[in-house]
């Protein structure tokens, strides 16, 4: 089985590895590049290093020159790699509202159901309501 790198065309990040027997089709968004025992080893070495950074194929260019036959398929040129560090995509935490608006109550004691009303977007019934279950 021969491993391939996956490479985001838009963006030339390396978006992960495949193992497979047959050789994958490139699409309009991925590009799939045949990787050797050197390029893998430099791709896991960064990974152990910056898990949420995403390699950019030019760096594995120059670490490789397999993987530089592999993407210019033999052309040359006077272009040259260039290193750039892309973070991978963060989680976005959300906060349950209910919790929100405890924390708000508790940080606003003195606050009236208008207070609330306004500062969280809600209405006045339901701002009474959230007070009179969470006052302190």
């Amino acid at each position: 089985m021969s491993n391939y790198f996956i490479v985001n065309r838009p963006s030339n990040l390396v978006v992960g590895v495949i193992a497979t027997s047959y050789t994958p089709t490139d699409t309009q968004l991925k590009m799939f590049v045949l990787a050797n025992e050197q390029s893998l080893a430099f791709y896991d070495k960064h990974l152990s290093r910056d898990h949420e950074t995403l390699l950019d194929i030019g760096e594995l260019m120059k670490k490789s020159a397999h993987v530089t036959d592999q993407v210019s398929e033999g052309k040359t040129g006077s272009a040259k790699p260039v290193s750039q560090r892309t973070r991978a995509e963060q989680s976005v935490s959300v906060q349950d509202r209910e919790e929100y608006i405890l924390t708000w109550i508790r940080n606003h004691p003195d606050a009236d159901e208008y207070d609330l009303h306004d500062a969280i977007g809600m209405g006045i019934v339901a701002a009474r309501a959230y007070l009179k279950l969470y006052a302190l």
